[in-house]
């Protein structure tokens, strides 16, 4: 992979794993309670992080 697609794929994770943090801080803070849509955003987030991993490692 090229080094600019590196840098994108790094830098937009980045912002979509900030944006679901302030998601589940406002989620948990205004409702005080998290959905299974907000599961769903964690384990796709978390396999996001993982494809980011991936494309650096190989």
């Amino acid at each position: 992979m090229a080094e600019s697609n590196l840098i994108a794929v790094s830098v937009l994770t980045s912002v979509s794993v900030g944006f679901v943090a302030a998601r589940m801080g406002t989620r948990i803070w205004l409702l005080r309670k998290v959905g299974v849509d907000d599961y769903l955003i964690i384990l796709a987030s978390f396999f996001a992080l993982c494809y980011m991993s991936l494309s650096i490692a190989g």
